[in-house]
């Protein structure tokens, strides 16, 4: 893909820029031509062009640059791209899972509420 579009290592040509007619929608340009777009708020749309991309020989950094991302992301989204293909992408599994389930989250909200209300009892009483 990369001899095609006109691009090398090392020379690498790619960069995002906003629409003209709508800013929320960015295009990314790969080498002489336009390689997708993505709208700014759509992130996964993002990840899955940067995993694209980054299954070329273009540098991560270059990458990185482009998307105005940190230059690990570029390797993680390439990889689950091409693991696990978009789904990989999509479904990024990334961090702990929450402990806080529904009925701790009730708890908490119930027992802040009474001592709230003592705490406030003791300052109006004084």
């Amino acid at each position: 893909m990369q001899t095609p579009l006109g691009t090398q290592a090392g020379n690498e040509l790619i960069w995002t820029t906003p629409d003209p007619a709508n800013k929320e929608v960015r295009h990314v340009y790969f080498g002489l031509g336009r390689f997708g777009s993505y709208r700014a708020d759509d992130l996964k749309a993002r990840n899955i062009l940067v995993g694209l991309v980054g299954a070329t020989k273009v540098s991560r950094s270059a990458i990185a640059k482009a998307f105005r991302i940190n230059r690990c992301l570029v390797s993680r989204y390439t990889q689950e791209l091409l693991s696990h293909g978009v789904e990989g992408v999509v479904q990024d599994g990334r961090g702990r899972k929450s402990k806080i389930t529904p009925e701790i989250e009730g708890f908490v909200s119930r027992e802040f509420r009474k001592l709230y209300r003592k705490s406030r009892s003791n300052f109006t009483a004084k």
